[in-house]
């Protein structure tokens, strides 16, 4: 006999099986304006994701951090040819 765990919403159709991926939030950090980069143990343990949120949306003229993943490091820069302030945005991560 096979055992997992099968949930379904109230018109029988599958929502959730023993298969599916569910995603585990791993945390946040605001990035300063200055570029870097943070090594995060977690994502080696599954297929890393991030969302990225302006902090002060309504700064005025600046430019926000650009925020990428590669292996288990997360890293951020800002363009190096702008006359503009950088900004610091907030970053939330994870894995599923």
């Amino acid at each position: 006999m096979a055992y997992g765990l099968e949930c379904y919403d109230a018109s029988g159709n599958p929502v959730l099986r023993v298969t599916d991926r569910i995603t585990r939030y791993g945390g946040q950090f605001d990035t300063g304006t200055t570029a870097g980069s943070m090594t995060i143990p977690m994502f080696g343990g599954g297929t890393p994701w991030f969302t990225v949120r302006d902090i002060d949306p309504f700064s005025g003229a600046s430019i926000p951090a650009s925020v990428s993943i590669s292996g288990n490091v997360i890293s951020w820069t800002f363009a190096a040819s702008s006359s503009y302030p950088n900004r610091s945005v907030r970053v939330t991560y994870g894995v599923y």
